[in-house]
């Protein structure tokens, strides 16, 4: 943890804290796998049944359209 973090907190309710994050947290992925959090979605599937497949063909796109773009930069000069 940073310098920064650190200050947030004082040794006697560090275990009060860390049970607050942890209680945060849960709340925060139970709505995340019932698909209630906004931002996210957490794949309930297993990997070898295509749960992540949306999530790892899109983190490919984005690969491969940064290397392209990369390549072009290169190939042009620039």
């Amino acid at each position: 943890m940073g310098p920064m973090l650190w200050r947030w907190f004082s040794m006697g309710d560090l275990d009060a804290k860390a049970a607050a994050f942890r209680r945060t947290h849960e709340r925060w992925l139970t709505r995340a796998l019932r698909g209630e959090a906004p931002a996210v979605r957490i794949p309930v599937r297993r990997v070898d049944e295509g749960g992540f497949d949306a999530l790892r063909a899109r983190r490919r796109e984005v690969a491969d359209r940064w290397w392209r773009r990369a390549f072009l930069r290169v190939d042009d000069g620039g």
